[in-house]
């Protein structure tokens, strides 16, 4: 953009440069030779003359150009706009099918009560919590846990796959429309992300985290760690605090500290 407003700078300076020199050439003579001398100078005049025009018309044909490059870049724009306003009309969409899909989300407990919605999300968080086998792990043995939580994760969803699938699924697609638009920016991208993630209860954040860790370790875990989606989770949520390790943007953060 810079560069363009830089050579629409420059033409335009160029033609009222020419324009000026076409109207003072014919001015020329009198201001270098002297006025007693004009006399001499008719068929100079006629040569002034013929120049002054070309001049002028160069400079017509500058800002005819300039004129032509400026409605390009406004039509540039507005068809961006327009591509913008495209994406984020599918993305709400996306946005509400999720909504939709939690709502319809039934789980039945061991009691053989339905618990729905975010109530039901919540209850397929704590199933997954509690298989973890507490008390026999070494939480510091990073490379332990994580073939620990990928065979959890996958005993997990065998279980519990057709109540969350859909909702797994649907948020891959969410992510990969925003990752792959080619109208937005690397900072674009990061505000549609984050917001994305703005919408989510904890309990659903702290199943993707999981989630990224398992069997989403190729589809989920590059857009996790590429947008830093979990760089202010409340790493006391974890199974285990020192879970964090499991996303090298969170290593910084200390197990003594409470973050938001």
């Amino acid at each position: 953009m810079k560069s363009k407003n830089k050579l629409h700078y420059f033409l335009l300076y160029t033609a009222i440069l020419l324009a000026i020199i076409g109207i003072f050439s014919p001015l020329l003579p009198k201001i270098l030779i002297g006025k007693h001398q004009l006399s001499d100078l008719a068929l100079i005049g006629d040569w002034w003359g013929g120049t002054s025009a070309v001049f002028i018309a160069f400079s017509g044909i500058i800002l005819l150009i300039l004129n032509y490059l400026m409605q390009k870049d406004e039509l540039d724009l507005t068809r961006k706009e327009l591509k913008i306003q495209r994406f984020e009309t599918v993305f709400f969409n996306l946005l509400n099918i999720r909504q939709k899909l939690i709502e319809n989300t039934v789980v039945v407990d061991k009691n053989s009560e339905k618990n729905y919605g975010y109530f039901a999300i919540k209850l397929l968080r704590i199933e997954l919590y509690n298989s973890y086998p507490y008390g026999s792990t070494n939480p510091n043995d990073l490379n332990s846990e994580i073939l620990l939580i990928k065979e959890l994760f996958r005993i997990f969803t065998e279980q519990k796959g057709k109540y969350i699938n859909d909702f797994f699924n649907n948020f891959k697609s969410i992510m990969k429309y925003i990752d792959k638009h080619i109208e937005l920016n690397d900072i674009n991208k990061q505000f549609y992300f984050d917001l994305l993630f703005s919408q989510l209860s904890t309990d659903e954040i702290l199943l993707l985290f999981y989630l990224g860790e398992s069997w989403g370790i190729l589809e989920f875990k590059p857009f996790f760690n590429k947008y830093k989606v979990f760089k202010d989770i409340n790493i006391h949520n974890l199974i285990k605090p020192e879970h964090k390790g499991f996303y090298s943007y969170l290593s910084k953060k200390s197990i003594n500290e409470y973050y938001c």
